[in-house]
């Protein structure tokens, strides 16, 4: 029974540390790539901020934008038109340019990088 004991711990130990180091190897193999031109110092602080609860914070804690922040990422990786997204989904502005222009907005003044590549009222990517 010790030796099970022993062992369980071991195991929760070692699918700790895994877990954790592979979170940092992707964080070092890609956030360079997603944001690109920062300092490490940047990446670092960007990394810590959203560690925990993503852009949440960044967001000012409002689920509905960080909701219309999804649904703007799903238009970028569909057919690209706002429009349809709005068949399921109901923006917090205006429309759904205006929303994810405030997400936008919210999101640089930290990242200091532009969130969605918008262009004629539809959306052709997204970084998040």
């Amino acid at each position: 029974m010790l030796n099970q004991a022993l062992t369980d711990e071991a195991i929760d130990i070692t699918l700790s540390h895994a877990r954790d180091e592979l979170s940092r190897m992707l964080d070092e193999i890609y956030l360079p790539r997603a944001i690109p031109d920062r300092s490490d110092e940047d990446l670092n602080a960007i990394r810590c901020t959203m560690q925990v609860d993503g852009i949440l914070p960044l967001l000012d804690h409002d689920l509905k934008l960080l909701m219309d922040a999804a649904a703007g990422s799903l238009c970028a990786a569909l057919d690209h038109k706002l429009e349809s997204i709005s068949t399921f989904h109901r923006w917090t502005q205006e429309d759904p340019y205006a929303s994810l222009t405030k997400i936008d907005d919210m999101l640089q003044k930290e990242l200091r990088l532009p969130i969605f590549l918008m262009a004629d009222r539809n959306v052709f990517a997204s970084s998040i």
